[in-house]
């Protein structure tokens, strides 16, 4: 049995596909590991799901509220800084996530054009070289053809001879 699949301008290639695939089954094997041990009180990462819901009461101010004193003031304002506070806290994790996100939508991408490209060069490989041999092929065929009919062609000329 004969492998001509794996040649010697193929095994470079090769090489770096199997240690693309130990690599990537390693990292997941450790991202697992991972997640499986991690804490509740270790800090989330992008993939983990989050609580997004700013807490704290929803704050009324109606036209009948007294905000004439200093103290009923004072104590709408801080509601409202304190409101103000968690959507500015809920929007900065929004927008980081987001940024996450798009930092590995950019990775993957990349990452599927190197691996669309090897395949290509693989693809692109076997068809020269598949090419090359088809035409040499039809190029013996060709010749044992010709070979044959000039060896059909023999005996009649000596037997023309003979008959002469």
């Amino acid at each position: 049995m004969r492998f001509d699949f794996i040649t010697q301008s193929r095994l470079p290639l090769m090489w770096c596909l199997i240690a693309f695939i130990l690599t990537f089954c390693i990292t997941r094997a450790i991202v697992r590991y991972i997640r499986a041990t991690a804490e509740d009180t270790a800090p989330k990462k992008w993939w983990q799901p989050r609580n997004l819901s700013l807490g704290g009461g929803i704050i009324d101010l109606t036209l009948s509220s007294n905000l004439l004193t200093m103290t009923d003031a004072a104590d709408a304002l801080a509601d409202l800084d304190a409101s103000i506070a968690q959507v500015n806290s809920a929007l900065g994790a929004l927008g980081s996530q987001a940024k996450q996100i798009e930092a590995h939508n950019g990775f993957v991408s990349k990452l599927m054009d190197n691996l669309e490209m090897g395949i290509g060069n693989l693809v692109d490989a076997d068809l020269a070289k598949e090419s090359a041999r088809l035409t040499a092929l039809q190029v013996q065929q060709q010749l044992g053809v010709q070979a044959l009919s000039i060896a059909n062609q023999a005996p009649q000329v000596i037997l023309s001879l003979f008959r002469g």
